[in-house]
Protein backbone atom coordinates (compact mmCIF):
# COMPACT_ATOMS: atom_id res chain seq x y z
CA UNK A 1 0.00 0.00 0.00
CA UNK A 2 1.28 3.41 -0.96
CA UNK A 3 4.05 1.97 -3.18
CA UNK A 4 4.14 2.09 -6.96
CA UNK A 5 6.48 1.83 -9.93
CA UNK A 6 6.85 4.11 -12.96
CA UNK A 7 7.83 2.05 -16.02
CA UNK A 8 9.83 3.57 -18.87
CA UNK A 9 11.03 2.18 -22.22
CA UNK A 10 14.10 -0.02 -22.04
CA UNK A 11 13.08 -1.98 -18.93
CA UNK A 12 13.82 1.06 -16.74
CA UNK A 13 11.76 1.98 -13.69
CA UNK A 14 11.56 4.13 -10.59
CA UNK A 15 9.85 3.09 -7.34
CA UNK A 16 7.94 5.53 -5.15
CA UNK A 17 6.24 5.52 -1.77
CA UNK A 18 3.34 7.72 -0.73
CA UNK A 19 4.46 10.26 1.90
CA UNK A 20 1.55 12.75 2.01
CA UNK A 21 -2.12 12.29 1.20
CA UNK A 22 -4.46 15.20 1.87
CA UNK A 23 -7.69 16.39 0.28
CA UNK A 24 -6.02 18.21 -2.63
CA UNK A 25 -2.37 17.07 -2.33
CA UNK A 26 -0.44 13.85 -2.80
CA UNK A 27 3.31 13.51 -2.51
CA UNK A 28 5.57 10.58 -3.35
CA UNK A 29 9.24 9.98 -2.57
CA UNK A 30 11.54 8.12 -4.96
CA UNK A 31 12.97 5.12 -3.14
CA UNK A 32 14.54 3.27 -6.09
CA UNK A 33 15.77 4.35 -9.51
CA UNK A 34 18.52 6.55 -10.93
CA UNK A 35 20.75 7.80 -8.07
CA UNK A 36 19.86 11.44 -8.80
CA UNK A 37 16.16 10.64 -8.33
CA UNK A 38 16.49 8.82 -5.01
CA UNK A 39 15.07 10.92 -2.20
CA UNK A 40 13.42 13.42 -4.53
CA UNK A 41 9.70 14.06 -4.11
CA UNK A 42 6.89 14.43 -6.62
CA UNK A 43 3.80 16.31 -5.54
CA UNK A 44 0.47 16.85 -7.25
CA UNK A 45 -2.12 19.41 -6.20
CA UNK A 46 -5.59 19.59 -7.74
CA UNK A 47 -7.43 22.89 -7.33
CA UNK A 48 -10.66 24.19 -8.72
CA UNK A 49 -10.22 27.61 -10.26
CA UNK A 50 -13.57 28.83 -11.49
CA UNK A 51 -14.89 26.17 -13.82
CA UNK A 52 -11.45 24.64 -14.36
CA UNK A 53 -9.61 21.91 -12.50
CA UNK A 54 -5.92 22.81 -12.35
CA UNK A 55 -3.11 20.31 -11.76
CA UNK A 56 -0.02 21.75 -10.08
CA UNK A 57 3.03 19.49 -10.26
CA UNK A 58 6.32 19.82 -8.41
CA UNK A 59 9.49 17.72 -8.33
CA UNK A 60 11.72 18.79 -5.45
CA UNK A 61 14.84 17.60 -3.71
CA UNK A 62 17.29 17.55 -6.61
CA UNK A 63 20.87 17.92 -5.38
CA UNK A 64 22.05 19.83 -8.48
CA UNK A 65 20.98 20.97 -11.93
CA UNK A 66 22.82 18.24 -13.81
CA UNK A 67 22.31 16.88 -17.31
CA UNK A 68 19.87 14.32 -15.83
CA UNK A 69 17.87 17.18 -14.29
CA UNK A 70 17.54 18.82 -17.72
CA UNK A 71 16.59 15.58 -19.47
CA UNK A 72 13.93 14.84 -16.85
CA UNK A 73 12.53 18.37 -17.04
CA UNK A 74 12.19 18.06 -20.82
CA UNK A 75 10.51 14.65 -20.68
CA UNK A 76 8.23 15.71 -17.85
CA UNK A 77 6.98 18.59 -20.00
CA UNK A 78 6.17 16.12 -22.79
CA UNK A 79 4.31 13.79 -20.39
CA UNK A 80 2.28 16.67 -18.95
CA UNK A 81 1.43 17.91 -22.45
CA UNK A 82 0.29 14.38 -23.31
CA UNK A 83 -1.89 14.30 -20.17
CA UNK A 84 -3.41 17.66 -21.12
CA UNK A 85 -4.18 16.37 -24.63
CA UNK A 86 -5.70 13.19 -23.19
CA UNK A 87 -8.01 15.15 -20.90
CA UNK A 88 -8.95 17.85 -23.40
CA UNK A 89 -8.93 15.93 -26.72
CA UNK A 90 -9.27 12.29 -25.73
CA UNK A 91 -5.84 11.22 -27.01
CA UNK A 92 -2.40 11.39 -25.47
CA UNK A 93 0.96 9.92 -26.36
CA UNK A 94 3.18 9.72 -23.24
CA UNK A 95 5.80 7.46 -24.86
CA UNK A 96 6.52 9.77 -27.78
CA UNK A 97 9.66 11.59 -26.64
Amino acid sequence: PGLFRFHFPGNYHKDFKLTVKEDDLVEYECIEGHPEWKGTKLSFVLKEEGEKLVLKFRHKGWQAQTEMFGICSYHRALYLRSLKNLVEKGTGNPTKV
